[in-house]
């Protein structure tokens, strides 16, 4: 693994920071809306200027997770004494099982992010940074990059969490007819913690999926090619054999003249120059957006080991409480349980809909941003052997690039840390 300081020589992290001051907007500025959320709900454990783990979140966070663990337990006891002799089995054991793969989530998510994993934010932000530097190379281009992905988290976040309140409020309301048990209260804190992880894991996809779609356009713009892929390599099949519609990049097997776009004059050798001092600068960039690459896999690779376990927990969790929303509507609609609540069965249905409906969202939103960004991470093999094809694989930079790409497939796993 190679370290972060070496990976783009002059774009090293030090000189990232002495460039983020000038600038004042970087990777750590457009994410203040979640960061500042998850500092204060314990599941970011770390400076939220420069990424490092400090003692004082640890231990903050380690707090929240005894305090979570404490009143869970508390829970558990009430529910046994008070809630559970009035109700039928057929109740008591989804809640039961809904109640301990929510709690697990939550606590297994801040104790390892403050224990195990807290050193991997930095990882994963300092490496985002670097990669910043050299795909955002332009004050305007990473300004505006940045409002957009800070203007992103704080309309998820005005709209997430809010949906979150008023479910809250509405099943305390059609359950108990009352707002004022503390309880509950710490369970919607509980649903927060979860919520918010899960939307951490989505927005770094995201961030990878973007990054990536940025070095698929600086690869495609060394070769003067602005439109998709799927345009610039169609073929036409004559006499049983496959012809590239664009020409061969060897400038020899032409004569100068207008046809020729590596021809710009009349002067042979000139151009012949021109085209090996261009070829000398493109093979630079190439291997420069080889060690962007490089290191997108390694975040993505912490993104991956850092969430693996919690994202498979709050997943489970997701799959669980959905059963339990629709077997719920099922048995209030058709009158086979008393459920003692204090709104009318009408209003049960409705409120056990809209939760399956937004925890399925939830769990659809986390699949399709890991697969939009592993999309992208292979779209780059796909440009790469493209481009040696029409350039009549003449470029070793090219070639190597192609070697390091089967090496660097990109997925996420639940299975790996």
């Amino acid at each position: 693994m190679l370290k972060n300081r070496n990976i783009f020589e002059s774009n090293s992290v030090s000189d990232i920071k002495s460039k983020t001051s000038v600038t004042d907007k970087n990777i750590y500025s457009a994410i203040t809306p979640i960061l500042y959320i998850s500092k204060v709900i314990g599941i970011a454990p770390f400076d939220c200027t420069t990424g490092r783990a400090t003692i004082g979140s640890s231990i903050y966070s380690l707090c929240i997770f005894f305090a979570i663990l404490s009143w869970f337990i508390y829970d558990v006891l009430w529910n046994i004494w008070y809630n559970y002799p009035h109700i039928s089995y057929t109740i008591i054991v989804p809640h039961i099982f809904k109640m301990t793969l929510s709690f697990s989530s939550v606590l297994i998510t801040l104790l390892i992010f403050s224990t195990v994993h807290r050193n991997k934010f930095y990882a994963i932000l300092s490496r985002i940074s670097a990669i910043d530097a050299v795909l955002l190379n332009s004050k305007t281009l990473s300004n505006s990059m940045y409002r957009k992905t800070k203007i992103f988290l704080i309309v998820e976040l005005l709209v997430v969490l809010p949906i979150y309140l008023i479910l809250f409020f509405s099943e305390r309301i059609v359950w108990t007819g009352k707002l004022d048990n503390l309880n509950y209260l710490l369970e919607y804190f509980v649903h927060v913690i979860g919520t918010v992880m899960d939307l951490q894991f989505i927005d770094l996809a995201l961030l990878l999926k973007n990054r990536y779609c940025l070095v698929n356009k600086e690869l495609l713009k060394l070769y003067n090619i602005l439109s998709d892929e799927m345009e610039w390599t169609l073929i036409e099949i004559k006499s049983k054999h496959i012809v590239s519609v664009n020409p061969p990049r060897h400038v020899d097997q032409y004569p100068c003249g207008n046809f020729n776009p590596r021809c710009t004059g009349l002067n042979t050798k000139n151009n012949t120059d021109s085209y090996i001092t261009q070829t000398v600068t493109q093979n630079e960039k190439i291997l420069k957006l080889k060690k962007v690459h490089s290191c997108l896999y390694e975040t993505a690779h912490y993104i991956n080991s850092c969430y693996c376990l919690p994202i498979l927990l709050e997943l489970t969790f997701i799959f669980g409480s959905v059963i339990q929303s629709l077997y719920n509507s099922v048995i209030v609609s058709m009158k086979l349980e008393n459920l003692n609540t204090y709104g009318n069965d009408t209003e049960v249905v409705i409120l056990c809909i809209g939760w399956a409906l937004v925890r399925l969202t939830r769990m659809v939103c986390t699949t399709t941003s890991c697969q939009l960004a592993s999309n992208e991470a292979n779209r780059t093999g796909i440009l790469v052997h493209k481009l040696m094809l029409d350039n009549g694989d003449e470029s070793k930079c090219l070639k190597d690039f192609s070697q390091q790409l089967l090496h660097y497939k990109l997925q996420f796993t639940h299975c790996y840390g």
